[in-house]
């Protein structure tokens, strides 16, 4: 059970595949490139999601970070292991970036 949540959201949507954090860059690439994109750039550390948790945990709190864009999952796979992670958080961190707010907010929304 965490008392907090750091998510990168799921990517939703549907021809592209959206990074957001930190040292990861936010961009899109098309969801039949992102293989071989993989291939040529991996994916790197979300540095900024690490540096959320740390600050959290310093202050006395047990936190969890979710990155559903990294694993591909949806909207209903990200929310079910936040539920897994802890049915009723204290705080709950979205990461949003311009290239994907709307999706972002749909998430949020859920």
């Amino acid at each position: 059970m965490a008392d907090a949540i750091i998510i990168n959201p799921p990517n939703t949507d549907g021809d592209t595949y959206i990074a957001r954090s930190a040292d990861r860059w936010p961009h899109r690439v098309r969801r039949g490139r992102w293989r071989l994109f993989r291939q040529k750039m991996y994916p790197k550390y979300p540095l900024y999601l690490m540096y959320g948790a740390a600050t959290i945990e310093k202050a006395g709190f047990s936190v969890a970070v979710v990155d559903a864009a990294e694993r591909d999952y949806s909207i209903e796979m990200t929310l079910h292991e936040i539920d897994q992670i802890s049915a009723s958080p204290s705080l709950i961190v979205v990461e949003v970036s311009a290239p994907s707010l709307k999706q972002d907010l749909q998430f949020i929304l859920a």
